[in-house]
């Protein structure tokens, strides 16, 4: 990656435009969609997703209960109203049976985001926005590869949007992607961006340095030999003060302002080198989190999420509901395994969005009660039946 991204560096400004223009083409023939635009950021897709579609103060969107706090952010920092909906507990996504009730007159929108790298049921809601003329966007950001029907996720709505982050399974050190199929929106979101200013070469740098660093530490060899006989001193209520470097922040005005920046060329060449293996990668995970599956249903240790018959899910984490998760991280941690609660929550029931309150009780239930276990492409067969063994392990000493 680091050749690649130095090599891209010392392009021309020709050849530099050349590269992100292969990297939307690329991707929008991945989607099976006629346009691409890259973006600097997922948050900054939805916000010019919604710019694009004329959103206006006091329009209200359908959002999941449950979702990225940073999503909901961007909506409210525009001015709008999101109207929560609980979720399915079955798969975690937005419960398409409980849509209608929310829509009114006020209703412009509905956000149909795929949780986990599952998708939610699509065609149900499609039926539902053309029955009340909203227009759809699709929250694809944890869902890349992703199928549903036999189609790419991200390329149903009207718009659709990725996020290249870090911990997602396309990494560019930050960035994301707009799909469509209109050409129309296309451009309109390129105009928005004409006075974006460029992201610093030193900052993407050591965005860089940061992922690689992150995936030395993290590779199970040397997580097992090093890191984790580290965290194991560190006493357990500091380490779970310190175990998240993720954490979002509220996204508000000044913050927004902040994102508008440009998506760079080597950005979109690390986009590129990743994108033609991601195929094979998301199947590697499939697999690990299929065995998963398999071994967990073995025991009532965990609830599992459930795919749908027509739905591929990429599985970008693994999420079980456990009982008493404090106590289950806790013997979890003591056997080997470093899982933890992740950064996403019922947004409907957060203080900084009390003035949207809506009773949301499966979203809470999922907040209160999910638990990450470490699932990625590089994990051995072995390793994923020890870590299934474990939670049944743990399971049994609650």
């Amino acid at each position: 990656m680091i050749i690649v991204f130095l090599a891209t560096s010392f392009k021309t400004k020709n050849q530099r435009e050349a590269v992100i223009e292969n990297f939307e083409q690329h991707f929008a023939c991945y989607i099976g969609s006629k346009y691409a635009v890259s973006v600097a950021s997922g948050k900054i897709a939805l916000y010019l997703c919604l710019s694009a579609l004329n959103a206006k103060g006091k329009d209200k969107i359908i959002v999941p209960a449950y979702t990225v706090a940073e999503v909901i952010d961007i909506v409210v920092s525009m001015g709008l109203e999101p109207v929560f909906v609980d979720i399915d507990l079955n798969d975690g996504n937005m419960d398409a049976e409980k849509i209608e009730e929310a829509i009114d007159e006020r209703a412009k929108f509905i956000l149909m985001t795929h949780i986990y790298g599952n998708p939610c049921n699509i065609y149900k809601i499609l039926e539902l926005a053309k029955k009340y003329d909203l227009e759809v966007i699709e929250d694809a950001a944890q869902a890349c590869g992703a199928e549903y029907d036999n189609r790419k996720t991200g390329g149903f709505g009207k718009l659709g949007y990725f996020s290249f982050g870090i911990l997602k399974n396309i990494n560019t050190l930050g960035g994301g992607m707009v799909v469509t199929n209109d050409e129309m929106l296309a451009q309109r979101i390129k105009d928005l961006m004409r006075d974006f200013k460029p992201v610093s070469k030193i900052e993407l740098f050591f965005r860089l340095i940061f992922a690689a660093v992150i995936a030395v530490v993290t590779h199970p060899a040397i997580f097992t030999a090093v890191i984790w006989p580290v965290m194991r001193i560190i006493p357990y209520n500091m380490l779970k003060k310190i175990n998240n470097p993720f954490k979002t922040k509220q996204v508000g005005v000044v913050e927004l302002d902040k994102l508008k920046v440009c998506y760079l060329a080597e950005q979109a060449a690390l986009g590129l080198l990743q994108l033609n293996a991601l195929d094979k990668l998301n199947l590697r995970r499939m697999e690990k989190a299929k065995l998963l599956d398999k071994e967990l249903a073995k025991t009532g240790a965990a609830n599992i999420f459930q795919e749908k018959k027509c739905a591929r899910s990429i599985y970008l984490n693994y999420v079980i509901r456990v009982k008493n998760r404090e106590d289950f991280k806790k013997v979890l941690f003591k056997n080997g395994i470093d899982a933890s609660e992740g950064f996403i929550g019922s947004c409907a029931h957060m203080g900084r969005f009390k003035e949207y309150w809506r009773y949301c009780p499966n979203s809470r239930v999922l907040e209160e009660e999910n638990l990450y276990v470490p699932i990625y492409p590089a994990l051995k067969d072995a390793e994923i039946l020890k870590i299934a063994k474990l939670i049944r392990l743990s399971y049994g000493q609650l």
